[in-house]
């Protein structure tokens, strides 16, 4: 057999494998990233609104290796004046962020999926979403977390951004 009919074959293997290789670490390296986040995200949070009446609350915890279910909720004094149910979690390669607001999207969950992570960042994607279409969770240099939120709406592209402070550590 000649060597030349042989050696495009053998390159492209010996390259697929690399690329193989190297997504396989790229996936390692992404799940890391996040089982680190996720370990760091557990826990009560608390943000002052603005208006310092409004307290934002979220709070993580545990369910299984691969997920967090949380929930973040706005306090007027005693008064619960908004709800939203959360999730973090693996489905099959992917990491998906979930939200659920009872009174919002005929009650329907949304997903986000991750997009990027990186030591101290990572940010959730629905461009068919309108607001948010993009979370983004940041560690902040306090041990807390600013979380971005951005999208469009009916006045046009909004931002908005929360700083969480720990209030009640619960770590699992």
């Amino acid at each position: 057999m000649k060597w030349w009919l042989v050696a495009p074959s053998l390159i492209l293997a010996v390259g697929c494998g690399q690329a193989v290789e190297r997504a396989s670490t790229d996936t390692t390296e992404r799940d890391q990233l996040v089982h680190g986040h996720l370990e760091n995200l557990v826990g009560k949070w608390t943000a002052p609104e603005e208006d310092t009446l409004h307290v934002f609350h979220e709070e993580w915890a545990s369910a299984g290796s691969d997920s967090l279910i949380g929930t973040g909720f706005v306090l007027s004094g005693n008064d619960t004046v908004f709800i939203e149910h959360l999730g973090l979690h693996r489905s099959a390669e992917r990491w998906i962020y979930t939200a659920r607001i009872p009174s919002q999207n005929d009650g329907r969950t949304i997903s986000f999926k991750l997009t990027h992570v990186d030591k101290d960042s990572m940010c959730f994607e629905d461009p068919s979403h309108d607001f948010p279409e993009r979370i983004t969770y940041f560690q902040s240099s306090d041990q807390g977390w600013r979380v971005s939120l951005s999208g469009r709406t009916a006045k046009g592209p909004q931002h908005s951004a929360i700083h969480l402070r720990s209030s009640k550590p619960s770590r699992l």
